[in-house]
């Protein structure tokens, strides 16, 4: 749910990373979502306001969500500890680097700008 409207595909959901520390015999689970831009904005609107690539749609219809291919980088995919930075993946779109803030809110960083080079070997 965003608001009081729901999310149609559980792929168009923002990310959620989850943990489960084992400390003195006791396990604690934890679980915070990534707050990325996408997910601050619509927080804040309390509303939808981007098009999910898995059928959830914003409010005004499809001929208001036929031609927006404006689609909110949900990073829910995996998350991946590379180079000394915890990443936030999704498929469709560029990494966001996670950080922890002083209220222990998982926030990201920035989102990677990568330049991918592929080399072919034969």
């Amino acid at each position: 749910m965003v608001g009081k409207e729901p999310v149609m595909h559980p792929f168009d959901a923002d990310g959620l990373v989850c943990a489960i520390t084992l400390s003195e015999g006791k396990a604690v689970f934890r679980n915070r979502f990534v707050r990325t831009k996408g997910y601050q904005r619509e927080k804040r609107a309390r509303k939808i306001l981007y098009r999910g690539a898995f059928g959830t749609q914003k409010s005004g219809g499809p001929l208001f969500n036929m031609f927006d291919v404006n689609i909110k980088n949900v990073a829910n995919t995996n998350i991946i500890y590379w180079d000394g930075k915890l990443l936030a993946l999704w498929e469709a779109g560029l990494p966001h680097r996670l950080g922890v803030s002083r209220s222990n809110e998982l926030n990201y960083i920035y989102t990677y700008l990568y330049i991918y080079i592929y080399l072919y070997l034969y």
